[in-house]
């Protein structure tokens, strides 16, 4: 269990992204939720990874 710490610095960093997910791993289903803001911000991060040529390429080895 994490300490009160840790979770009020991840309640911190979540609200400087504006938004944050749930992951539910029987169902393999991530829940995201957010500000109008913070969720274009992750569309627009997602758009850009996926639009980058270098990211296409797999890797022998991926974390």
């Amino acid at each position: 269990m994490p300490s009160d710490a840790t979770n009020k610095a991840t309640r911190r960093e979540w609200r400087e992204l504006g938004f944050f997910y749930e992951q539910d791993d029987q169902t393999k289903v991530w829940k995201l939720t957010g500000s109008r803001g913070g969720l274009l911000r992750f569309r627009d991060t997602l758009l850009a990874y996926v639009a980058d040529p270098h990211n296409a390429v797999k890797p022998e080895h991926e974390h």
